[in-house]
């Protein structure tokens, strides 16, 4: 009779070993249980927060200046003018240099391209300087060479007409002449001449060279008829 009990006491054993494992399992289980739930719940909040960060204001950069949205770009630092040079010459005072870089800073021209178009203009201006001066080169050696008052005779007849411009012209109009280059031109000086005949032919018919207003008329009237005033009868 012991020897059947003993299988028995075996069988109680092994079964309350399994239930003591069984239980401890299910405790471990409802341990783990809780702390998974915790981590989830913590990571949802984490995630809340970002998408009221990303949606509810736009992130701070680390200047504190609110970044752009993606697409739009950041607007440029204004552009330092203070170091341009000026071509000589080419700005006839400090307000056209104002002008300059008031046009630049509109066109939003950087330094470089802004010294680059003056240097263009100055260029521009130098050609535009020299062609006038070859166009009163070209003026001189046509009215040297005319046929009716240069040659041999181009000293005498400059000096002739240069005598009635100083008794004609006044000193604004002769530098007018002289700084334009027209003194030179042919036309110019075949008119001064065919002037010079009429007061060396009026100073003959008066017996002398004109003095006063009533010598003056005959000339004045020849030279600009349309301009005197009609004669009352």
């Amino acid at each position: 009779m012991a020897d059947e009990n003993v299988p028995q006491g075996d069988t109680a054993a092994d079964t309350g070993s399994a239930e003591a494992t069984a239980g401890t399992e299910e405790k471990a289980e409802v341990v783990e249980q809780p702390a998974a739930e915790a981590a989830d719940e913590k990571s949802g909040k984490e995630g809340a927060a970002a998408a009221t960060d990303t949606d509810g204001k736009p992130e701070e950069g680390e200047a504190g200046e609110v970044e752009k949205p993606d697409g739009e770009a950041a607007e440029p630092a204004p552009e330092d003018y203070s170091k341009l040079e000026y071509p000589d010459g080419l700005f006839a005072d400090d307000t056209g240099k104002e002008s300059f870089v008031a046009f630049a800073t509109d066109s939003k021209l950087t330094a470089e391209q802004s010294q680059a178009a003056m240097q263009y203009a100055k260029q521009q201006q130098q050609a535009s300087v020299d062609a006038a001066e070859s166009m009163k080169a070209d003026w001189t050696d046509q009215s040297k060479a005319d046929a009716e008052f240069g040659g041999e005779k181009f000293a005498e007849n400059i000096a002739r007409a240069t005598r009635t411009m100083d008794k004609l012209a006044t000193p604004e109009f002769t530098e007018l002449l002289n700084v334009s280059g027209l003194s030179n031109h042919p036309d110019m000086i075949r008119f001064t001449l065919k002037v010079a005949d009429i007061i060396e032919d009026d100073s003959l018919h008066q017996g002398g060279s004109p003095t006063g207003s009533a010598s003056q008329e005959p000339l004045t009237r020849r030279m600009f008829p349309s301009m005197q005033m009609k004669e009352k009868v």
